[in-house]
């Protein structure tokens, strides 16, 4: 099941006319469903710090490990169409804080026939809204290797800005992308970090171009 009965703020199913986010539940079949495409899919996670999953059993393993299931700062949506009902992919809030006001939009893996349309901003703007809107949080982040510059574009699209790089922050896996230190086999990252924050959500011409982007037209 989803951690989201221990998340640290209340919590709902989202959506608006073009797609809507479900708290994941691994027994639901339309989510174990999702969770077979994600696992078919294992260039999904060209720029996660972990290795592909193999199987739905290997995903579940990986999933109770990293603890994802019963963390109270992190909760997982999955994500379907609202036109067809189809499964898009995940999302989720993670590093949530109830006494700094902060969260991180993260592990968002869109299905290859869902990508450059209108559900990648869609789910996350819904996110976004909710969280400086509704929790009127001080902070919202996002991190992504430096070298996705489809995911640093998304967070630019929400409104986000580029607050800077960490260098080296986290060594990688064999067969991902990165640097190299030297003579080294192992494979760094550099993480790039951006945020939207109070006093950005209190303009209207932030709030004007969230929503302009939510409903673009794909």
């Amino acid at each position: 099941m989803s951690a989201s009965q221990a998340f640290v703020f209340p919590l709902k199913e989202f959506s608006n006319d073009r797609v809507r986010l479900e708290l994941f539940d691994q027994l639901l079949p339309r989510h174990i469903a999702l969770v077979d495409e994600i696992v078919a899919h294992p260039d999904l996670i060209r720029y996660m710090p972990s290795t592909p999953w193999t199987s739905r059993a290997h995903f579940y393993s990986w999933y109770s490990e990293a603890q994802i299931d019963s963390t109270p700062s992190t909760t997982v949506f999955a994500i379907f169409d609202r036109v067809t009902s189809e499964p898009a992919g995940f999302i989720a809030l993670l590093n949530t804080s109830s006494e700094h006001e902060t969260a991180e939009i993260g592990f968002l893996l869109i299905l290859p026939r869902w990508q450059r349309t209108h559900v990648t901003t869609n789910a996350a703007g819904l996110l976004v809204e909710y969280c400086m809107r509704d929790l009127k949080l001080r902070r919202l982040w996002w991190q992504a290797n430096a070298v996705n510059v489809g995911s640093l574009r998304v967070a630019e699209r929400l409104g986000m800005k580029l607050e800077g790089i960490q260098r080296w922050q986290q060594v990688l896996p064999e067969g991902k992308e990165g640097p190299r230190r030297g003579e080294e086999e192992k494979i760094g990252r550099h993480t790039a970090i951006l945020a939207i924050c109070w006093d950005d959500w209190e303009k209207e011409e932030v709030r004007d171009a969230l929503q302009r982007q939510m409903q673009h037209v794909s």
